[in-house]
């Protein structure tokens, strides 16, 4: 069995990086709560908060795929920027990557979706 993971920045449909999900299996849409989302520029990164977070669920065929994406993600650098927890999504369990580093001048992204915004 694969391994679900949550996108919500440039690894969702339509965005630079959607082409390394091409082989796994779009889900939908999904809104998670209690995370806010941050513009950090060219990508977004979701920390714990108070809003809504906008994002895609994927299953990844073989979740072995996960060590190539965590490589992507800067999960082994140091310090990390990205750290790969478990979420629930729709009562089973999924990845996500959460921003791991400080951002205090990051701007909120209202509505918790980066497609828009804006």
């Amino acid at each position: 069995m694969g391994a679900r993971l949550v996108v919500y920045g440039t690894l969702r449909r339509g965005e630079p990086r959607s082409h390394f999900l091409e082989d796994a299996q779009f889900l939908g849409p999904v809104e998670l709560q209690s995370l806010d989302l941050l513009d950090l520029g060219p990508f977004p990164g979701a920390v714990p908060g108070t809003g809504p977070l906008r994002a895609e669920l994927y299953e990844l065929h073989d979740p072995r795929y996960l060590d190539l994406l965590d490589l992507m993600e800067g999960v082994h650098e140091d310090p990390p920027l990205y750290r790969r927890v478990p979420v629930e999504v729709g009562g089973a369990p999924a990845w996500i990557y959460l921003f791991a580093r400080d951002a205090p001048d990051a701007r909120r992204i209202p509505g918790g979706d980066w497609t828009t915004r804006g």
